[in-house]
């Protein structure tokens, strides 16, 4: 994506501050009902001092699983994203992910690892 630092930025601020604004449009019930232009820029501004969340460091997986203690956050996060821009990085819906992933939570299903990778191969069999 462009304005970012997998762009070559120095940063993603401006990647950042443009995905808050598309929330902000498209997807308002996603941030709490407190939400505006003062916590956008303290938000944006908290992105580029923190330690861990900073807007100049790459991220990877097993990062984020250590910092959280929670194996499926990494997913948490795309599908989040997934929900924000109406498809994965593929261009496919994460609806179905998205669905397992909720009825998994409140124990109408028992998903296991098995149970993504075949709803990962009958997505790619269309």
């Amino acid at each position: 994506m462009s304005g970012t630092l997998y762009s070559g930025e120095a940063d993603s601020r401006v990647g950042f501050f443009r995905y808050l604004n598309k929330i902000e449009r498209q997807h308002r019930n996603l941030l709490p009902s407190w939400w505006n232009a003062e916590h956008k820029t303290k938000c944006v501004k908290f992105g580029l001092t923190d330690e861990w969340s900073n807007l100049a460091g790459a991220v990877e997986r097993a990062d984020m699983i250590e910092y959280f203690g929670e194996d499926r956050f990494p997913m948490r996060l795309r599908m989040f994203a997934e929900s924000v821009y109406g498809s994965g990085p593929d261009g496919r819906s994460g609806t179905p992910i998205r669905t397992m992933v909720v009825l998994s939570e409140e124990g109408q299903l028992a998903a296991t690892g098995m149970d993504f990778v075949n709803i990962n191969l009958a997505r790619a069999r269309g």
